[in-house]
């Protein structure tokens, strides 16, 4: 059983979003631009945090800055047998080239975002692996040439309340 709440409420939303625009705000200007006292904000973003709503805090990195980078997605459906798509899972969680796994509806069953020096580096770190791991019905590689937007902090949450699976 989770020891979190069933909601967030417009104070908490106020406060996600803020943080999701600069998780370097100072508590204080938090509390002004919310017109809530200092110890609110203290008592909320510690509740968040150990309900894990607020996982972490992370640096805007601008992936594509680097021409000397391989990026691409690669669209994956493992074979069905038994385990065959949480061992895939345990394969691409432990690569450290993939830096996003998703399971997905559709033809296939996972989107992986993968960060590589070059094609041959994806090749021999990557593309290798998961073919060798025999868990594979059908891969295909998309090549991303440029990124036109890519926006992490767009998680905004709206006034009404928000549920969450207990």
């Amino acid at each position: 059983m989770s020891n979190r709440r069933s909601f967030l409420d417009n104070i908490d939303k106020q406060i996600l979003n803020e943080l999701q625009r600069d998780c370097r705000i100072p508590y204080g200007k938090l509390a002004e631009k919310l017109h809530v006292s200092l110890s609110t904000i203290h008592y909320r973003i510690k509740r968040l945090e150990e309900e894990q709503i607020i996982q972490g805090y992370h640096a805007d990195v601008n992936l594509t800055s680097h021409s000397d980078e391989f990026l691409s997605a690669v669209l994956l459906s493992a074979k069905f047998h038994e385990d065959s798509v949480e061992k895939m899972k345990s394969l691409l969680v432990g690569m450290e080239e993939v830096w996003a796994v998703y399971f997905i509806l559709g033809a296939q069953n996972f989107l992986i975002l993968v960060k590589t020096q070059d094609n041959k580096s994806f090749m021999e770190r990557v593309y290798s692996k998961i073919m060798k791991s025999n868990l594979v019905e059908k891969l295909e590689t998309l090549v991303i040439s440029h990124v036109i937007k890519e926006d992490q902090k767009k998680l905004c949450l709206d006034d009404e309340t928000l549920h969450l699976d207990p």
